[in-house]
């Protein structure tokens, strides 16, 4: 069955930034600075912040049914004792399959497949079962594709948090503020000059008919 940590305190305040990161950098308004100051003190905001980063399908029927949520609040527990006290990019693949085992190792036959099935596709076409494998010998053959799966993915969103380093997130956001209002300034400059009724030409813009042309000089009749 899955693993439910005891630990009923809130997750460091740099794993909360982590776990709305993808958000946060997707927000050019300053409306957004909500997301930097919730308390997300609810184990449930974690898990769903976290399965969004890993593309799973935190609204299903699995989710609390198939112990989803379980095992990744297991997992939160984890990257916040192991990864967040302190910081220490970069995370290898091998380490991420780690996490993703110790969080696995226990779960059910019905459990990982709830896993699988709460990710992306991708993760239930990543291995196969051997032909002929009893049922209930299923947990043993569905636990590595599960661990490899889901410690490829963890992987790539340590990658991002360091890309965005969660440590300077507000500042990295209002670079990034800051870039779009330049971006749109420039755009709706731009814009503007094309709108912009033609005005009179000014006297060095005409060239009255023959300019530059001399005609030969004259010569006297006969």
């Amino acid at each position: 069955m899955a693993l439910a940590s005891s630990d009923d305190k809130p997750v460091s305040r740099l794993l909360k930034n982590a776990l709305v990161a993808d958000l946060v950098m997707e927000a050019t308004s300053q409306e957004c600075d909500y997301l930097l100051t919730e308390p997300q003190n609810d184990d449930r905001e974690w898990t769903n912040n976290l399965g969004r980063q890993l593309e799973m399908d935190t609204h299903g029927k699995m989710w609390e049914v198939g112990g989803v949520h379980a095992t990744l609040s297991f997992l939160v527990r984890m990257i916040d004792t192991d990864l967040m006290s302190p910081w220490r990019p970069p995370h290898e693949l091998v380490l991420c399959q780690e996490l993703a085992h110790e969080a696995t190792k226990h779960l059910g036959g019905f459990e990982m497949y709830a896993t699988l099935l709460a990710g992306p596709t991708r993760w239930r076409r990543a291995g196969k079962i051997r032909a002929g494998c009893p049922v209930e010998n299923l947990p043993i053959q569905l636990q590595p594709i599960l661990k490899n799966a889901l410690g490829s993915q963890l992987h790539g969103v340590l990658g991002n948090w360091q890309r965005w380093d969660i440590r300077k997130l507000r500042e990295r956001r209002q670079a990034a503020i800051d870039a779009a209002a330049q971006t749109r300034a420039a755009a709706e400059a731009e814009a503007a000059r094309e709108r912009a009724p033609q005005g009179p030409p000014r006297p060095g813009d005409f060239r009255r008919p023959g300019d530059g042309y001399r005609p030969p000089a004259s010569r006297p009749f006969r």
